[in-house]
């Protein structure tokens, strides 16, 4: 009889908790897993593009760094990175960016 009495009156309690790591554990399994992300400069667009089959082996000369990587969810919100950046607005993402690439390159995007 003392079971049933106290799961009665701990009845919220537990449902609660039950809640609790039920929704901890959707939490960890929804999470989701960012990849690397490459822009590469496209001199006829004059921006940084991103590239879904990245070949360093399409970098061209040019007077651009050919590209650079980014951990960062794409968007415009902080500590986000656009799939095109205009080469005037560089400065903005480039603390979210790592170089990759060669210097002084840009893509062939006809390839």
């Amino acid at each position: 009889m003392k079971a049933i009495s106290f799961i009665k009156n701990n009845a919220m309690a537990m449902v609660a908790g039950a809640a609790i790591v039920v929704f901890s554990a959707f939490k960890i399994v929804d999470e989701p897993k960012q990849s690397t992300r490459i822009l590469a400069f496209n001199a006829t667009t004059n921006q940084y593009e991103e590239v879904a089959n990245y070949d360093p082996n399409n970098c061209d000369p040019g007077t651009q760094i050919c590209s650079y990587k980014t951990e960062a969810e794409s968007g415009s919100a902080p500590g986000r990175v656009p799939t095109q950046i205009p080469l005037d607005q560089l400065d903005n993402y480039l603390h979210l960016m790592d170089e990759n690439g060669l210097p002084n390159k840009q893509y062939n995007f006809s390839n």
